[in-house]
């Protein structure tokens, strides 16, 4: 991006959000949804909109959409209404989608997020609402003259999240998006998987010269499927936008598309209003009613949000922001950090048992998805350590059998004979003098400035105790007598 377009114009940009609710079935009928299955066989009558079918409201889409409203502070209408959004497209088998538009069921709210200095962003929110999907055209190869459709994803459960027009750049467009993309997943409402469609983006775009109040013309680009596409998309529109105004010409409103192959965006059709869509309620479908009552019961199991949980295990657990930034990336972790710390004996426990987590499970969660040693056996096996029964070095090699899958850390442990350790009450000392004696080359070379041969007394006695000495102990204590 050139730095010199955003000392000349301010960017102004909205997102518009599409998140596909993970529910069992459809939105307005009872068959299912699975992505990459065979095309057009999970569809039914209401799904091809054949004459004489009515639709029929999926509660559970909307018990998923109202614990968003909740989650990010909107406010809740008791009465809503759905209604038709006409336009014909070869993947909209009724020529009108099932949507609401002046009356959507959330208004308002905000997304929390940290910018890349870390810096607390809110980006206050214009409404949500409950839709449902279109199909998928599937083009055929260059040179063919025809295009398919797949109306599989036709009738999915949808969430629109319409941000108010208050981001100033992609970097922030982006932070924006994954802070409500973990917001979905924690709410386990949406996997938020861009690359199979389950969340995608349009962004509109305008730019105004610095100090200027009045908005410009904007762009919106559709479909953007993926972080990078979001920010590629966002900072050529700018300068593209930037551009035009700089040669003395106006931006067009558009609607456009993002090749990232050619990087850059392509005009799908020109100004669009509401009033082209012919919206009218959806006379097959009465008045949507949320009950006060079942709001407050959904309140109660929303679980918390992300942020919050960094937030409280820095609080509780005195752990770094960046250690409880990777649990509240990996949602499956913080319960589990959670539940070791209790085990253990409370909070006291927590850094050392992050540590323990972070450097030595994280890798194997990442790459499996399974967390292979217990809360229990992780919360003894630090409890020990941190007890002088065991040392680090030793608790490495129990924690190994731990991740074959041996379980009872201090049965192991016992059962190796690794238990207990060496101090400097138990002839610590007399054993490292006794080595210098019979090393005297070793220890020429170390008073002579070769101080990695400290690495070589360590190391022995390190074995002559079978790991039961404290590493950093013995470090010191040769460090000392070598001196």
């Amino acid at each position: 991006m050139n730095p010199a377009v955003l000392d000349r114009y301010e960017p102004v940009i909205g997102l518009e959000v599409h998140a596909q609710l993970a529910t069992a079935t459809k939105m307005f009928t009872a068959v299912p949804y699975r992505f990459g299955v065979e095309p057009n066989t999970l569809v039914d009558p209401v799904v091809l909109g054949l004459p004489g079918v009515l639709p029929v409201v999926n509660r559970e889409a909307v018990a998923f959409a109202v614990k968003l409203a909740l989650a990010v502070g909107g406010r809740i209408r008791h009465r809503s209404r759905f209604a038709r959004k006409h336009y014909f497209y070869p993947d909209l088998p009724k020529g009108y989608q099932i949507s609401q538009y002046d009356e959507p069921y959330c208004e308002g709210g905000a997304i929390e997020f940290e910018t890349a200095d870390g810096a607390r962003r809110r980006v206050t929110l214009t409404r949500i609402h409950l839709e449902e999907d279109s199909g998928k055209n599937m083009h055929a190869d260059a040179g063919a003259n025809f295009s398919l459709v797949d109306f599989n994803r036709a009738g999915v459960p949808l969430v629109e999240i319409v941000s108010e027009p208050v981001i100033g750049s992609a970097a922030e467009a982006v932070g924006y998006l994954k802070a409500l993309r973990q917001i979905l997943r924690t709410l386990g409402i949406c996997d938020g998987n861009l690359e199979e469609g389950s969340m995608r983006c349009d962004a509109n775009v305008s730019i105004r010269p610095r100090g200027a109040s009045k908005l410009g013309t904007r762009t919106e680009m559709k479909n953007l499927n993926s972080f990078k596409a979001v920010s590629d998309a966002i900072e050529y529109e700018i300068e593209r936008q930037a551009g035009v105004l700089d040669a003395g010409g106006t931006v067009v409103q558009a609607t456009l598309l993002w090749d990232p192959a050619l990087g850059q965006t392509k005009v799908l059709r020109t100004k669009e209003e509401a009033e082209d869509y012919r919206y009218f309620p959806e006379p097959d479908l009465p008045p949507l009613e949320i009950p006060q009552a079942w709001i407050d019961e959904l309140a109660e199991r929303t679980p918390e949000l992300p942020l919050a949980l960094k937030d409280r295990l820095v609080a509780s657990y005195q752990l770094t922001p960046y250690d409880a930034e990777i649990f509240m990336n990996n949602l499956e972790l913080a319960p589990y950090f959670e539940r070791a710390v209790s085990l253990a004996g409370g909070p006291a426990f927590g850094k050392k048992l992050a540590n323990w987590i972070l450097t030595e499970l994280l890798g194997t969660f990442r790459d499996t998805g399974k967390l292979p040693v217990t809360a229990e056996d992780l919360a003894a096996l630090v409890v020990m350590v941190e007890g002088g029964e065991l040392t680090g070095r030793n608790a490495k090699d129990v924690f190994a059998r731990l991740l074959a899958g041996e379980r009872d850390p201090r049965a192991l442990a016992a059962a190796a004979g690794l238990l207990g350790s060496v101090g400097a009450d138990d002839g610590l000392e007399a054993m490292c003098r006794e080595l210098m004696d019979a090393n005297p080359a070793q220890v020429e070379k170390y008073r002579k400035g070769k101080t990695n041969v400290l690495g070589f007394f360590v190391g022995e006695v390190m074995k002559r105790t079978r790991g039961k000495a404290d590493a950093a102990a013995v470090t010191a204590l040769l460090k000392d007598l070598l001196s």
